[in-house]
């Protein structure tokens, strides 16, 4: 146990039933300490009003009437209340349940901003806290996180110092009128006014408790005292969303619903509070209306199922066979082309061939043993073949040659009939004497010069019509 000496005298008749072991901090006119009770072992917080208030019968008598609201409240979100202690004849001294996880001051100086979730379940605590206390006619007057305590082992969040509470009717006022009694950064307009407050000035205080949860920075930082006042009277404090753009919009709406300065558009109640602090989805999604069972009449004849999806494709395995044939394909398609354009080309040279000129008179052609003979189409024009030409075959070459036989008189109409012909040319012709320089006859046809089979047999049949006998 420490030295007697580092507690104030006041709290020596506290010695037998607690043992005193540290402060945990100091307030306006009261400071808190640490103490095991000695009957049971637990530990327990003592609030009791510091040394240079006992003469100060305001402080007393403030002091004392937050140990009667106090005693009074019993809800799981407000520090608990063991027991009040008379010290000596003057004071007394509040006993209340130790929390171990310390104010959320704490915890923003040491993780700064809260989460959005944290930071609506701080809220919903501490406006259930002050929803209790205002029904039961208590204004708490001083919400700020240094009064707000975290429970290590749940989270929950619980509401202490009633030291500056009041009650909204009913109390006697120990402020001087038109004095304010808090902390500025968190008091409401009315409330620094001086006036009479009701429970939508812990409202506003509740906002900008979340304000400072939300945005890691203490409201008006840097200002002195009469700055702060003067801006929080006719100044807004910043928006959240330009601190910290990604916020719940319920969450953004119950804040600065909870800031507006003039107290009849603030929030009129903690129940209004916590109404837009949840969120609540449209009656469209919340609800849907109930279907009545459809009738015999609208039973459906045709039932359709859902068709299963359709199973991946297995992958495709490429064999050597389908790659030779697909290579294959594209060596016939690349020489199609080219075939059907050779078959044209051969259309055009073979119709070009078969276009033979008439033929001439006097030309000439040779037979397979090498006589010439006449043309054979003049000679079969004229119906003779004997009277045209002579025979006359070489002893030397053994070839027969062919002479045109004397010309005949001009006549002026030209003989068409075979009859005809026959009956001027009635004489036979006269074999002449070889000779090898005798000039050659014109060739039978043209057409002797073509190797085709029906061009040689045209050719044939104009050597035997010349009685080319050795053919």
């Amino acid at each position: 146990m420490p030295a007697d000496h580092e507690f104030p005298t006041d709290l020596q008749a506290l010695q037998r039933d607690y043992e005193l072991i540290r402060e945990l901090g100091q307030g306006g006119m009261a400071a808190v300490y640490l103490a095991r009770r000695r009957e049971t072992g637990a530990l327990v917080a003592i609030k009791a009003i510091r040394a240079r208030y006992l003469d100060d019968p305001d402080a007393l008598r403030r002091f004392a009437r937050e140990a009667r609201t106090v005693a009074d409240l019993n809800h799981p979100n407000i520090v608990r209340t063991e027991a009040i202690e008379q010290i000596g004849d003057r004071a007394v001294a509040i006993i209340m349940a130790y929390v171990p996880g310390g104010t959320v001051r704490n915890r923003l100086r040491e993780y700064g901003p809260f989460s959005a979730e944290e930071c609506e379940r701080v809220l919903r605590d501490v406006a259930n806290a002050l929803g209790y206390a205002h029904r039961r006619g208590i204004v708490h007057r001083d919400v700020k996180p240094e009064n707000v305590f975290l429970e290590t082992r749940d989270g929950r969040a619980l509401l202490s110092d009633f030291g500056i509470a009041r009650r909204i009717e009913g109390d006697v006022p120990i402020t001087q009128l038109g004095a304010a009694v808090g902390t500025p950064q968190y008091m409401s307009p009315e409330q620094i006014d001086g006036r009479a407050v009701d429970g939508r000035s812990d409202i506003y205080s509740l906002g900008v408790l979340g304000w400072e949860l939300l945005t890691g920075v203490q409201p008006w930082a840097g200002e002195n005292l009469y700055g702060v006042i003067y801006k929080q009277k006719h100044e807004e404090l910043p928006r959240i969303t330009s601190l910290r753009p990604r916020v719940p919009a319920n969450l953004l709406f119950a804040i600065e619903g909870a800031l507006v300065k003039d107290r009849e558009k603030r929030w009129q109640s903690v129940d209004e509070f916590l109404r837009h602090l949840t969120y609540d989805p449209p009656p469209v999604l919340a609800k849907r209306e109930a279907v009545a069972p459809p009738s015999a009449e609208d039973e459906p004849t045709i039932r359709f199922r859902r068709a299963a999806p359709d199973p991946a494709p297995e992958p495709k395995v490429t064999s050597r066979k389908n790659v030779r044939r697909r290579r294959l394909m594209r060596a016939l398609a690349l020489l199609a082309p080219l075939a059907v354009a050779g078959t044209a080309l051969y259309v055009v040279f073979d119709g070009r061939s078969r276009n033979v000129v008439a033929p001439q008179p006097n030309e000439t052609s040779r037979s397979s043993n090498g006589g010439v003979a006449a043309d054979s189409e003049r000679f079969r024009d004229s119906g003779s073949v004997a009277s045209a030409t002579t025979q006359a075959v070489s002893p030397s070459t053994g070839s027969t040659d062919l002479k045109p036989a004397p010309p005949r008189a001009p006549s002026t109409k030209r003989e068409t009939s075979g009859v005809k012909a026959s009956r001027a040319d009635s004489s036979p012709a006269t074999p002449a004497p070889p000779s090898r320089n005798r000039p050659t006859m014109p060739v039978p046809s043209p057409r002797c010069r073509i190797a085709r089979m029906a061009d040689q047999r045209a050719c044939l049949l104009a050597y035997i019509a010349a009685n080319d006998a050795q053919l």
